[in-house]
């Protein structure tokens, strides 16, 4: 795992239960209480009825104590009709393992699978729609137009079947969020699936992550909250809970929600990650880093207390990039900044032109992406490359606004805040400040007081006043 120099890792890959098809964990549980009623003959008796209402069936089961009538357990499930799924058991089989697939965090393998499913059959709704899916995923990690092109197509082949299906709605509500970024038709197209999915946990949580994106930051607190709810014990939503806390400066609760998180994830590093990053933020120190054995967080961690000959032995492998939903960083601008803090300028000047010339070949391979421009502004500010330096940065911030994204887009604005401080531009880089410190961001005045990137600012009244009449608001 790795992580952010200047904003945390936001994974997103949450367990969206689909509505594409019969949950498992239900048909599991029917399974299990119906063999037990029957196990249990004649003291006990299994009531039950079926609804149904269009293409949906709901099924109602009660377990009674004969003797006591007293009901032991009950429960309601929601199923689809075969309009949405396939006769063809080969294609059934596909689409089956490709859910695996996907559980098991291979999105990848899950695509291929899916596209099988729907050569198979050709009129398979719900292969279609988790298809657009896990497309639409993995375009979040590659970024190629060949898988958002698979991801519009699978989206629109599901929505053109049956455009009133909660599988269509997630599948093109999740291809405009994860692909083109248009964030309010996704939210448009969830929507559509309110009514029936209001009570679906992974629905709620989902609808919070777009939620975050246009900036509603209190309703995608109030989602995560249902959730969370709905799901209790769920580490993932306690840590977007967590997450989203944070951002809004509301440290106390985010603490409560990320300590639950680290005490329940069987994985708990990005929720102990985010631990730190509070503490950086309110206490001006991420010392919960040293829990962690992540080598950027360790490096992180010595840039912050400003133990530079650390943070260089902890750059191993400087051809290793540091990617995040955020940035996308080159081991060797990592690299720079260490030797430009140590003092050793030829080393620093040999790193920084290094990294120029990597993400000058990413962005000239395409496809476009905001995070290579970004780090680029801050390799041609390292080697005083004024122009060039203001021209990708600006860019940056161009292609994805705190305005049109609210979670990244604070990244890209802080970027171009230390590029702006790296040139002596001392207003410009004040003005962006200020703007991070009065929306939800991982930024706060007792954190940006140190960072070392904005070094050249740390002397100037005007930096320190900021900071002082403006810590942060919270949200």
């Amino acid at each position: 795992m790795s992580h952010d120099p200047i904003n945390p890792a936001w994974p997103e890959d949450l367990p969206l239960r689909a509505a594409m098809a019969e949950s498992p964990t239900s048909a599991s549980a029917f399974s299990r209480h119906l063999e037990r009623s029957l196990q249990l003959r004649v003291d006990y008796v299994l009531e039950g009825g079926v609804q149904r209402g269009g293409d949906r069936v709901r099924i109602n089961l009660q377990l009674i104590d004969a003797h006591e009538d007293v009901h032991l357990w009950a429960d309601s499930y929601l199923q689809r009709t075969a309009r949405r799924m396939t006769r063809d058991p080969e294609a059934y089989d596909l689409f089956i393992r490709g859910r695996e697939a996907r559980n098991r965090g291979e999105p990848r393998e899950a695509a291929e699978l899916q596209e099988r499913a729907v050569a198979e059959d050709p009129g398979f709704l719900a292969a279609f729609a988790e298809a657009a899916q896990v497309h639409a995923l993995v375009y979040q990690a590659e970024r190629t137009p060949e898988r958002a092109e698979a991801a519009r197509r699978a989206a629109e082949r599901a929505a053109e079947l049956d455009p009133g299906a909660e599988d269509a709605q997630l599948a093109m509500g999740f291809y405009l969020y994860r692909v083109e970024g248009d964030y309010p038709a996704a939210l448009d197209w969830l929507g559509r699936a309110a009514g029936s999915l209001r009570g679906d946990a992974g629905y709620r949580a989902g609808t919070a992550l777009v939620e975050r994106r246009v900036g509603r930051w209190r309703s995608a607190l109030a989602s995560f909250e249902a959730a969370a709810t709905l799901s209790p014990g769920n580490h993932i939503y306690a840590r977007e809970l967590g997450g989203t806390l944070l951002r809004m400066r509301r440290y106390a609760e985010a603490e409560t929600w990320l300590q639950e998180c680290v005490s329940t994830a069987p994985d708990p590093d990005t929720c102990q990650y985010l631990l730190g990053l509070l503490s950086w933020m309110r206490d001006g120190s991420p010392d919960e880093w040293r829990a962690l054995e992540d080598a950027y967080s360790r490096w992180q961690l010595d840039m912050s207390r400003g133990d530079f000959r650390s943070a260089l032995a902890t750059l191993d492998d400087s051809e290793t990039p540091h990617v995040t939903l955020a940035v996308w960083y080159p081991g060797e601008l990592l690299a720079a900044w260490v030797y430009e803090a140590l003092g050793d300028s030829a080393r620093a000047l040999e790193s920084y032109t290094a990294a120029a010339s990597i993400l000058e070949l990413q962005i000239a391979e395409g496809p476009a992406d905001e995070r290579h421009h970004q780090a680029l502004g801050l390799a041609y500010a390292g080697l005083g490359r004024r122009t060039d330096a203001l021209r990708e940065s600006i860019a940056a911030v161009d292609r994805r606004p705190v305005e049109r994204d609210a979670l990244l887009g604070p990244v890209h604005l802080f970027a171009l805040a230390a590029v702006h401080a790296r040139l002596g531009n001392t207003e410009e880089a004040l003005t962006a400040l200020e703007q991070l410190l009065t929306i939800p961001s991982t930024f706060s005045a007792t954190q940006l007081r140190s960072h070392f990137l904005l070094a050249p600012l740390q002397p100037d009244t005007g930096f320190l006043g900021l900071l002082d009449r403006e810590p942060g608001r919270v949200f």
